[in-house]
């Protein structure tokens, strides 16, 4: 895979999220989003939350090396770093790394806003992918926001987005369809 298809396969992916969130949200009152079907499971809520949290120190990140990384000719391969990889892994769909504490959202009740915050991070997301275009993501070098002794490349910081935040998208969808079944009691 080369850099320009990365780009355009984050991309759809990222729409597709926002696609799908939008759908899900349109008459979701605050208490819904507030539910959680066990007390040991964050709520919707809380799960945007966490992405927002989670996803602002990498968004910063991206910002700030897109503004002086070098454009380049041609489209180069993408590969992605050793930590980059394992993070991706870790924090994507088929992952189970614990949040650090820092990232947790809090235990009270949590502003319907959330939803649109997580939105506009999604459209920045977007925006960035699309200024990443003529730039070598495997060669422009990101300090992992959340560690910063892991060095990582662009790739990785666009990989581990998307994967994140499918990961979450995912037990978003299972919650509310639990909350909204008949048969479970809220």
């Amino acid at each position: 895979m080369h850099c320009t298809e990365g780009i355009a396969e984050w991309l759809k992916h990222n729409q597709k999220m926002l696609a799908r969130m939008l759908a899900l949200t349109p008459n979701l009152d605050e208490k819904t989003l507030n539910t959680t079907p066990d007390a040991s499971l964050w709520s919707p809520a809380q799960i945007l939350e966490h992405l927002v949290l989670t996803n602002k120190p990498y968004l910063r990140a991206i910002g700030g090396v897109l503004k002086s990384a070098p454009r380049i000719q041609g489209d180069p391969s993408l590969r992605y770093t050793f930590f980059g990889s394992l993070l991706r892994k870790a924090a994507g769909p088929d992952g189970n790394a614990p949040a650090p504490k820092s990232l947790h959202p809090r235990t009270t009740s949590i502003p319907i806003t959330i939803v649109q915050e997580w939105q506009q991070q999604q459209i920045e997301s977007m925006a960035l992918l699309n200024q990443s275009s003529g730039v070598d993501l495997s060669r422009t070098r990101v300090w992992n926001p959340l560690v910063k002794i892991i060095p990582m490349n662009l790739a990785d910081c666009f990989a581990i987005l998307t994967a994140h935040s499918e990961r979450h998208l995912r037990q978003i969808e299972q919650r509310l369809s639990v909350a909204k079944s008949p048969s479970t009691p809220v």
